[in-house]
């Protein structure tokens, strides 16, 4: 029986263990949605696999090597021949470099006179490129370039969607914050408020208060709980939506019953100063939108060049130094020198035109995309300075507006106290003080608000917290 009372009680406490609430920071809370909540790791997964992209369009310029044999098996001629090539892309003039070596034995028959060789066998190097078309670009190249692009475009993506991202966990941070001070200062009401009904219960038995001020104090109580249960609901709903963003190492939400009511202090590390504003202002050039519109307009202007490189004839120049070693046929001694050239000129070309007027369309679109953003950013900042120089006036008149309204009603309960207020203006002034401090709660979370936004617009919310 002991031995049972001792695994309930040790089940017991492992529970009450498990379910012990906490207090995440918000640097906890940004570590957490950095590292481990499901949407940024998907856009982590998306970001690499445009780094495999990139991986995938560099190959278009890894060496080669190249082996081909021949054997005859049967028939008058015995010749057998081997040839095994190296060659390397360059990206300059659409260059290749390459070096051939090559081996035969036995006859073979005219036709068959090229792969014939002395007994070392020959060696070959040689170098191809590009004088017109293909020079400046070609479709490796700018394949490679679109995959450069692409992958900074995803990067900018991550960085953006991860400002959006935070933004939106600190804003609920905060919900939950002004949600847990109102329903602080409403409990201490309701506290206070049935505190309060005793002594009136009192004075009415002796006849100082008429009994229908019990009732009325009645009705202001159950107006306070109801209250109190409207500000609890709220913050349960707020912990509910925060335990989304606060995340354990294995990406699982906390549960909402893990978060403490109340923070005994927000530590908020996102302060700002109008002297600030100019710094910021500078970021907006590289903020992450404008660098991934920045990527698809270079990934325009690659279609267009090659539009263009389409356009262009064809005059391809190869040269290649061959020499054998060994014995064998006297024709084959000594070093040979070969050139080529091949050249065409396009006809059609309508093709390619209409590409090259699609494309520069597309960059026009994208200069003036990139002008509108810059536009909006620059005017986004400018509203939220104004809103945040608004919101801490407004904070600093609603904290000077709590302690009036909480030395008015001091003064009435001193006047009530001594008979010469009635229940009813002792009310109002009660509730008018709880609203102000409601207000004033209200209001300096809303300079946090306004100070969480400018850094979301910045783009550089991500690098701050």
């Amino acid at each position: 029986m002991k031995i049972k009372l001792t695994l309930l009680l040790g089940l017991f406490a492992a529970s009450s263990y498990s379910q012990v609430q906490t207090t995440p920071t918000l640097q906890a809370l940004a570590d957490s949605i950095k590292q481990y909540h499901p949407q940024i790791q998907a856009m982590i997964a998306k970001r690499k696999q445009a780094g495999f992209a990139e991986l995938e369009a560099q190959g278009a310029f890894d060496a080669n090597i190249s082996q081909t044999t021949q054997l005859r098996l049967s028939g008058y001629y015995d010749g057998q021949y081997l040839e095994q090539t190296i060659s390397q892309p360059l990206q300059m003039m659409n260059a290749e470099i390459f070096g051939t070596y090559r081996i035969s034995d036995g006859n073979f028959p005219d036709y068959d006179g090229y792969n014939e060789t002395l007994s070392g066998g020959e060696a070959n190097v040689g170098v191809s490129f590009s004088l017109l078309q293909n020079r400046d670009t070609d479709a490796r190249r700018v394949g490679l370039s679109n995959a450069e692009q692409t992958l900074k475009n995803w990067q900018a993506q991550e960085h953006n969607y991860l400002n959006t991202l935070l933004n939106k966990g600190l804003n609920t941070y905060l919900n939950w914050y002004q949600e847990a001070l109102q329903a602080q200062v409403i409990n201490h009401l309701v506290q206070t408020t049935q505190l309060r009904l005793s002594a009136i219960k009192q004075r009415v038995e002796k006849g100082d208060l008429a009994r229908i001020s019990l009732t009325e104090f009645q009705t202001t109580l159950l107006q306070r709980q109801i209250l109190q249960q409207q500000a609890q609901r709220n913050l349960v709903i707020t912990k509910q939506s925060l335990s989304y963003f606060w995340r354990d190492n294995s990406g699982e939400m906390h549960s909402a019953d893990q978060i403490s009511d109340l923070p005994e202090q927000i530590n908020w590390p996102l302060s700002l100063e109008k002297s600030m504003s100019a710094q910021i202002d500078r970021n907006i050039a590289q903020h992450p939108q404008i660098k991934a519109l920045r990527a698809k307009r270079v990934i325009a202007r690659n279609k267009m060049s090659l539009a263009d490189n389409k356009l262009l004839p064809t005059l391809d120049v190869k040269f290649s130094v061959a020499q054998d070693f060994g014995h064998g046929t006297e024709s084959l001694y000594g070093t040979e020198s070969k050139v080529a050239l091949n050249f065409s000129v396009p006809l059609g070309q309508r093709t390619a035109k209409a590409q090259r007027g699609a494309a520069k369309q597309k960059i026009r679109e994208l200069d003036y995309a990139l002008k509108a953003l810059a536009d909006q950013l620059q005017q986004a900042q400018q509203q939220a300075w104004q809103a945040l120089h608004f919101a801490k006036s407004l904070a600093e008149l609603r904290k000077k507006q709590a302690q009036v309204a909480d030395q008015l009603w001091h003064q009435e309960l001193t006047r009530f106290e001594a008979g010469d207020s009635d229940l009813f203006l002792l009310n109002n002034r009660e509730a008018t003080a709880i609203e102000a401090k409601l207000s004033a709660i209200r209001a300096d979370v809303s300079v946090y608000r306004q100070e969480l936004q400018i850094w979301t617009a910045s783009g550089l919310l991500r690098n701050q917290i």
